[in-house]
């Protein structure tokens, strides 16, 4: 199924600048009424005082109805996601069980949350990953959690 071409390039400006306005993320500067499928867009997450990890979201042409994929440009040491080096795959329920009526800023909010509270016990494959989540899981057993 698929919105026609300038729905959906409206819902996706409309999207864009409901997450501009939340203030969650810096979005690159995108002209949407011209905008190519699959079309992608760059942005900037800041967790807390860190500095910002840098997404790329690739929106299909059959959006909200398939799924956008996100790649982490940024080189992280995380359970759930690997750096950009190691393929930059990004490991969220969200993602995996998609539905129509999410958005950008839904998706975003997901990194947002994934970045501040991993899932050190279900970490990717990578050598990376399985690191960060040996990490994350000592300084929590430190803590009493």
């Amino acid at each position: 199924m698929l919105l026609p071409l300038e729905v959906l390039r409206r819902r996706i400006s409309t999207e864009i600048e409901m997450l501009r306005k939340s203030g969650m993320a810096i979005v690159e500067r995108v002209e949407t009424s011209t905008i190519d499928f699959p079309a992608k867009l760059t942005v900037r997450i800041r967790r807390d005082n860190d500095s910002p990890v840098v997404f790329e979201i690739e929106i299909p042409r059959e959006y909200p109805f398939r799924r956008p994929s996100v790649l982490c440009m940024s080189e992280i040491l995380h359970p759930n996601i690997s750096p950009a080096s190691e393929g930059g795959i990004v490991c969220t329920k969200l993602l995996e069980e998609w539905r129509v009526e999410r958005t950008l800023q839904a998706i975003v909010a997901g990194l947002l949350e994934l970045l501040r509270n991993p899932n050190y016990r279900e970490p990717l494959g990578t050598e990376t990953c399985i690191k960060a989540a040996e990490m994350w899981s000592a300084g929590n057993a430190c803590q009493g959690n």
